[in-house]
């Protein structure tokens, strides 16, 4: 039996959540069929990823394609990424923007028609940073989400506050470094201008992820109410049915 999909209602932005080993044979499947990763973007993947990620790696990168395809068309599937400043991979040409984020055997997909997107999860974990450090991280995700509080506490919001910067740096495309050292947390005193001009182009806003982890997701201000965060359909006819456009 195919799994359902749910309609989201806005066909302008995808967000996905990725397990794994959930649905890695399925995607792997639709993968060798219809090649959505590139041959050159997989030997890199394999290439740079230490052997215990690899398949992981692969199902997000497949995962991502996948949405790409659905949304913008299959020719899509052939185009290799490349780097823009600091890291962030683009497709040229693309009418859009995207963003990928991994931890452990998850990830999250974020994709949309216009402006831009950033995402970022982590696992739950223990976090090895000193008291004053996750004080600077927390009082920055706050002031750069306009004051929106933070979930849960001790490691867990400090979690919650790192996805949010992570998540506002990849959709600017600045590096995390510039954006901990213009909020403060790295360096000196925040700087007030470089804090309103982020405001002024970018929010953040928390998500709701299974099995405990914490995300968070960027946008251009204005851009429409991010839908709800989806799982990644583990049934091959499923994921058959989002390449036609059936989640939206």
């Amino acid at each position: 039996m195919s799994e359902a999909i749910s309609h989201p209602g806005d066909a302008q932005t995808a967000v996905w959540f990725v397990n794994a080993a959930a649905c890695a044979g399925a995607l792997a499947a639709i993968d060798g069929d219809l090649g959505l990763v590139p041959a050159a973007d997989h030997d890199r993947i394999m290439a740079t990823t230490p052997e215990t990620l690899r398949e992981a790696r692969l199902t997000a990168h497949r995962a991502l394609r996948l949405v790409l395809t659905s949304m913008f068309g299959p020719e899509w599937r052939s185009i290799t990424f490349s780097a823009v400043p600091h890291g962030k991979p683009a497709l040229p040409g693309l009418p859009g923007d995207f963003s990928l984020s991994h931890s452990g055997g998850a990830s999250l997909v974020g994709v949309t028609r216009s402006r831009t997107i950033g995402v970022d999860l982590e696992r739950p974990r223990a976090v090895r940073l000193s008291a004053s450090r996750s004080i600077r991280i927390v009082n920055a995700a706050v002031m750069l989400a306009r004051g929106a509080a933070l979930s849960g506490e001790g490691d867990a919001r400090t979690l919650n506050a790192w996805v949010r910067l992570e998540a506002l740096a990849k959709a600017e495309g600045c590096g995390m470094a510039r954006l901990l050292t213009r909020t403060g947390v790295l360096g000196g005193a925040p700087s007030p201008d470089a804090v309103s001009a982020t405001q002024q182009t970018l929010r953040v806003e928390d998500v709701v992820l299974p099995g405990g982890y914490v995300g968070a997701v960027s946008v251009t201000v204005g851009h429409a109410a991010l839908p709800v965060v989806q799982v990644m359909p583990s049934d091959a006819a499923a994921l058959q049915a989002m390449l036609n456009g059936a989640w939206y």
